[in-house]
C-alpha cells in the first residue's frame, strides 16, 4: 500500500464499520513464508509495498486512510523467498524492468545491486523477472505496476526491490509527504 500509517492496524487502516460481523468483510494478504493466504486477524499490519485483497458482502467504501507515501524518494521493498504479492509502495507508475533488485547479508552488507530487473540474465538466481496480475479471473504476465494494485513476483532468495524515487510517473492528485527508504536491510516478518 503506498500510504504510511499513524495506525497501521489493517482495521484502523480499511476503516471497518462498527456494524461489521465476522464473515461480512474479509481482507489479508498472502504469507510467503507459510506460502498460504491470510485472512485478518488481530495484528495484521498494512505495511507500504506489500499488497492486500479485500471482499465485502455489505456496503462499504473500502478507504484508505494514510498519509501517501513519497514519490521523490527511493523506497525500498524487502521480499522473501517464494511467491510475494506487492505492489508499489508509494502512488507511481513503474515500469518491471526498472525496478532495481538488491540482496543484503545478514550484516546488512550489501552482496549484490543494485541492478535493474530488466538486466538480469534469465535464470539468475535472485528473482523470477516475470511480473503476474491477476485481471479477468486469470494470471497475465505485466510489465508495469500501476498505483493501488498488486502483483506477483517469486523471489528466489530474499532481496530487497528498490523503486527509485526518479523513475515512474506519479499517480493523478498525489503529494511527496514522507520517505520510506530507511529500512532497506531487513525482512518483514510482520506476517509470521
Amino acid at each position: 500500500m503506498p500510504v504510511h500509517l499513524a495506525d497501521a492496524s489493517a482495521v484502523a487502516f480499511f476503516g471497518l464499520p462498527e456494524s461489521a460481523t465476522p464473515g461480512q468483510i474479509k481482507f489479508g494478504t498472502y504469507n510467503t513464508a507459510s506460502q498460504s493466504y491470510i485472512s485478518y486477524k488481530p495484528g495484521l499490519k498494512i505495511v507500504p509495498g506489500r499488497s492486500y485483497w479485500y471482499l465485502s458482502k455489505i456496503p462499504f467504501n473500502g478507504a484508505a486512510f494514510g498519509i501517501p507515501a513519497a514519490t521523490g524518494v527511493d523506497s525500498d521493498v524487502p521480499i522473501q523467498t517464494g511467491w510475494n504479492m506487492i505492489g508499489p509502495p508509494n502512488p507511481r507508475k513503474y515500469l518491471w524492468d526498472d525496478v532495481l533488485v538488491l540482496v543484503y547479508a545478514d550484516n546488512c552488507i550489501l552482496k549484490f545491486g543494485p541492478v535493474r530487473v530488466g538486466d538480469l540474465p534469465e535464470g539468475n538466481p535472485f528473482i523470477d523477472k516475470r511480473l503476474f496480475a491477476w485481471n479477468n479471473g486469470q494470471y497475465g504476465l505485466v510489465d508495469t505496476l500501476n498505483a493501488y494494485q498488486g502483483y506477483w513476483v517469486r523471489a528466489k532468495q530474499n532481496v530487497t526491490l528498490r523503486f527509485l524515487g526518479s523513475a515512474g510517473a506519479a499517480a493523478a492528485g498525489t503529494d511527496a509527504a514522507k520517505d520510506n527508504s530507511g529500512g532497506s536491510c531487513f525482512i518483514n516478518t510482520l506476517l509470521n
